[in-house]
């Protein structure tokens, strides 16, 4: 996650060095357009790693989970 984290920083510091760059692209919607697929990266990380841990029946079967459901 960290990692996802520092490549969307330096992409969008190395856009705004380059001015070229800048003005050819709509930045703020590319910003967006970026915030969308690193979401969508995410995403795809957490159901990932939701295989891999045991998970506590949704009628809550401890009671931090239902606390955490309710």
């Amino acid at each position: 996650m960290l990692n996802v984290q520092s490549i969307f920083l330096q992409i969008v510091k190395a856009i705004e060095e380059q001015p070229k760059m800048k003005e050819a692209l709509d930045f703020n919607q590319f910003k967006i357009v970026l915030v969308k697929k690193i979401e969508h990266i995410i995403k795809g990380i957490l159901i990932n790693l939701g295989d891999y841990y045991p998970q506590a029946p949704i009628t809550g079967g401890t009671p931090r989970m239902n606390n955490a459901i309710n």
